[in-house]
């Protein structure tokens, strides 16, 4: 019985490293490298205004994020409800807020 169990576990082995060996065989190729004359016009010509349509569309939610977080920063609601926390350091720089000297968890 000891020896049928070792001839399994040998055939097994050997099977399992005979695939391992196709399979890293089969992956083969080299590095596939891009060509940068492909990706840019040669001539250094702008995009079309297509393009520049679809990339302003792109960026437009972005921008208006943007907007609405520097007028919540000032002071203004944005939803109905809420209301921006006025620190001293919005009111002269409203990009940059400090963290309230109360502490809201332990007080």
């Amino acid at each position: 019985m000891k020896i049928n169990k070792m001839l399994t576990l040998v055939f097994s082995i050997v099977f399992l490293s005979w695939l391992n060996c196709t399979v890293f065989a089969a992956g083969g190729g080299g590095v596939i490298k891009t060509d940068p004359t492909k990706h840019f016009d040669p001539k250094g010509k702008m995009p079309s205004k297509f393009t520049i349509e679809l990339q302003n569309g792109l960026r437009k939610p972005y921008d208006q994020l943007k907007n609405m977080l520097v007028q919540f920063s000032m002071g203004f609601e944005i939803l109905p409800g809420t209301k921006p926390v006025e620190t001293a350091a919005s009111a002269k720089n409203p990009f940059k807020q400090e963290p309230p000297a109360v502490n809201t968890i332990t007080d």
